[in-house]
């Protein structure tokens, strides 16, 4: 299956700020297509999720990737944006709000694109987040003054779905509530550098973890294997071994950037905790009449088999959305059977499979 995607940089604003993106370019005879646009997480460069381009167009899909703020081919940060974040300011998710959101525009507005239809069923602009991606999806549901009225206006006949794939607990500024027993990949003693850090979390994250028992949802180790380094005994290696280039033992050029984890992923593990809660809150669970973009509902897509921090991340929403006492907007759930965090790579063709349910259930 052959790859026709196109490369481009999106100006999003008066000041030249570029988003960079890969687009698999309108569905053939199609009039209807959802255009879904897919956010990385920590670390992972859209270049990971590129073998999903020869699977979208037959389910009626626009892949496009993009790569946020700081990774290759975007726009980097200045020092004293970097130093917001660093401080855990309100500023910091309010400008990740109007980049996000500048780029949806941005696409509207020079792409010629679908818009949702009348059901909200099909067409449109469904927007997907990866593991600590999701907290940039969900910035314009909760920064609205930092959106504008007229990029809000012009994003609402479009917008239609959030889908949230695996973020983990992190995403909702939850660190004060991290379970203490699980495994750690940040504070593991054996990591002496800042490199060991970044390494051990790519291993770790991405490996295969057979939880005992899923249906218990609770922090126990009778429910999740989660004192594992390395997978679970007899589980596949971890994904990431794919994307190193053998030659050199370092990622293959434009998979990974750890400069970007390091600058501007690390400071949402800590001091931006508060803010993102706050976030949270806004976006996921205001009350009706306060939500942004009141249609859009959310697809939780999260496999068996992911790390701890991804799998407590879906137990804590999913609490939530199923609590009638808690508002929140309609969830839909889909679930990959034996799927690691980085699925995509090792089973594209049923990772697809599931991201044509999450955008069309």
């Amino acid at each position: 299956m052959a790859n026709t995607s196109t490369e481009g940089t999106a100006a999003i604003d008066a000041s030249g700020t570029e988003i960079f993106y890969n687009d698999s370019g309108a569905v053939p005879n199609s009039t209807d297509y959802t255009t879904l646009i897919f956010v990385h997480g920590s670390g992972f460069c859209s270049k990971s999720f590129t073998n999903g381009f020869p699977y979208a167009a037959r389910s009626n899909i626009r892949l496009v990737l993009i790569n946020r703020r700081h990774y290759p081919g975007s726009s980097r940060y200045t020092d004293k944006e970097i130093e917001s974040l660093a401080a855990g300011e309100q500023g910091a998710l309010e400008l990740i709000a109007k980049d996000m959101a500048g780029f949806i525009r941005w696409f509207i507005e020079n792409k010629n694109i679908p818009k949702a239809s009348a059901d909200f069923s099909k067409g449109g602009i469904a927007v997907l987040g990866w593991s600590m991606g999701a907290a940039t999806t969900l910035a314009p549901f909760a920064w609205p003054d930092a959106v504008g009225k007229e990029t809000l206006s012009i994003m609402e006949p479009y917008v239609r779905r959030l889908i949230l794939w695996e973020p983990p607990h992190l995403t909702w500024g939850t660190l004060d509530e991290q379970p203490s027993e699980g495994y750690n990949p940040f504070t593991d003693p054996d990591n002496k550098t800042p490199d060991d850090i970044v390494q051990n979390f790519g291993l770790w994250v991405t490996s295969y973890y057979a939880h005992p028992n899923l249906a218990l949802r609770e922090p126990s180790d009778k429910c999740m294997a989660w004192s594992y380094k390395r997978g679970t005994p007899g589980a596949p290696p971890p994904t990431v071994i794919k994307l190193i280039d053998p030659a050199t033992g370092a990622p293959m050029e434009g998979y990974f950037d750890a400069e970007a984890l390091g600058r501007t992923e690390m400071p949402m593990y800590v001091p931006m905790q508060a803010v993102l809660k706050k976030q949270t809150a806004k976006a996921l669970y205001a009350a009706e009449k306060d939500r942004v973009l009141p249609k859009v509902d959310i697809a939780w897509l999260t496999g068996t088999q992911t790390n701890w921090y991804c799998m407590w991340g879906f137990f804590e929403g999913e609490r939530k959305a199923l609590d009638p006492s808690v508002p929140t907007r309609d969830n839909k759930f889909v679930w990959l059977e034996g799927a690691n965090h980085l699925w995509n790579i090792d089973e594209p063709a049923k990772f697809w499979k599931g991201i044509e349910e999450a955008v069309f259930v």
